[in-house]
């Protein structure tokens, strides 16, 4: 989206129900739990695999000339369709598992958000900055 030349991430409650299909969701809290449950989810959910041995089991071999290679290509994409899945879970559960590292840090405290404003003071010469610092900060 773009407002005023700004970008925004942010996704209104309608247009999160229109992804999602279904005209009563909600956006999701993304607490802790939330993504702790959405990982599990994503572990527990086998159904792609289910539904790739189910296609394999009711193949029907082909009967042709060319010994069989339609087949070995029916076959072939069923297994990538699974590999695909297979590859992309991880990446969506590196991406949980940032957003749960972030929702889980410790909050910095007074003493270094100071420290940090300190040094991103800019009117204060470097070298003043670095006499000060090692003088309150390091030695406190």
């Amino acid at each position: 989206m773009d407002i005023n030349n700004e970008t925004t991430t942010e996704i209104t409650e309608e247009v999160y129900r229109e992804i999602v299909e279904d005209s009563s969701a909600q956006i999701p809290e993304y607490a802790p739990a939330y993504i702790l449950a959405k990982m599990e989810e994503i572990r527990l959910d086998t159904a792609h695999i289910d539904r790739a041995m189910a296609a394999l089991e009711s193949f029907q071999v082909n009967e042709c000339p060319n010994g069989g290679q339609g087949d070995a290509a029916r076959a072939n994409a069923i297994l990538d369709i699974v590999k695909c899945r297979e590859t992309t879970n991880p990446k969506i559960l590196s991406m949980l598992e940032r957003m749960y590292d972030d929702l889980t840090k410790p909050e910095q405290s007074q003493r270094d958000k100071r420290v940090m404003e300190f040094i991103n003071n800019p009117t204060l010469p470097p070298s003043d900055r670095i006499a000060l610092f090692e003088k309150y900060i390091l030695n406190s």
